[in-house]
């Protein structure tokens, strides 16, 4: 009786090990399709394991990983800088009208000359709102002036270099590095170490509605020591901008697209 009580109990631990290893490796996979790297999937499905597999202590275990930056100060010149099509002059108009409705005087600088209807943009919401708008930096001032540059290939330092000669020819101008959430890491992290000669304070990362995997934005505020300042989403203007929340963005990670397309689109990025 007592060998078929032992051999029971070691059938009942194996199960509970095969189990807790499913759901451990399960949880990983999830992250990993979500966007976030391995080794950081792995750290936070063995912090989630330690913490007594709790849905609130998983979203805890996320959080951790995410640092953000809070609230503006005033009076700022705030530049967006980042490359090509990350959606800059989009999140530059969407953060005039968040802070016009909190009744900060807002101002417009177009540093971008280049782009084929970035100037007649800035300008219609620039009416609409009855925000001033500038060509020049000397001519700004307000609560908030907010700048809009041209956007470049990052990997060109050369074009990063002028960029910073036109911005740091203006007084204390903070840059906020924009990157866009639907973008792969490799080239997330190469953007930031090519902008880091400007000094970026901050991030804000867009198009945060054109990804499955917004994951990428945990991987970046664990590896970096730049902080999230916003979240946006895209079209239509003005659209819907947020100042960054942890616990938001672990909601969205953990929560958002986990449709049947998704789990379907998951299993073949994930099939081995």
């Amino acid at each position: 009786m007592e060998r078929k009580t032992n051999v029971a109990e070691i059938k009942r631990l194996i199960l509970e090990k095969k189990e807790s290893a499913d759901t451990y490796h399960a949880l990983t996979r999830f992250l990993i399709s979500k966007g976030v790297a391995r080794s950081i999937a792995e750290k936070i499905t063995l912090d989630f394991s330690q913490d007594g597999c709790e849905l609130s202590g998983l979203k805890e275990c996320l959080v951790k990983q995410i640092h953000t930056a809070g609230e503006l100060s005033f009076p700022k010149r705030l530049a967006l800088v980042g490359p090509t099509g990350v959606g800059k002059t989009t999140t530059l108009l969407k953060l005039a009208d968040y802070y016009r409705r909190q009744h900060k005087t807002v101002e417009i600088v177009a540093l971008d000359q280049e782009k084929c209807g970035a100037l007649a943009q800035l300008q219609r919401y620039a009416d609409e709102w009855g925000i001033a708008l500038h060509e020049t930096l000397d001519q700004a001032q307000g609560d908030l002036v907010l700048i809009d540059t041209t956007g470049c290939n990052f990997y060109q330092q050369g074009r990063v270099d002028q960029l910073g000669e036109q911005l740091f020819a203006g007084d204390s101008v903070e840059i906020l590095l924009t990157l866009s959430a639907a973008t792969k890491d490799v080239d997330l992290y190469g953007a930031i170490h090519q902008f880091s000669p400007l000094q970026p304070k901050s991030l804000a990362f867009t198009k945060l509605d054109e990804t499955l995997a917004s994951g990428v934005m945990i991987n970046v505020s664990a590896k970096t020591d730049l902080p999230i300042r916003y979240i946006a989403y895209g079209y239509p203007l003005p659209g819907e901008i947020q100042l960054a929340d942890p616990y938001v963005i672990t909601h969205k990670i953990l929560t958002e697209c986990n449709n049947s397309e998704f789990n379907s689109i998951r299993y073949l990025t994930l099939s081995d």
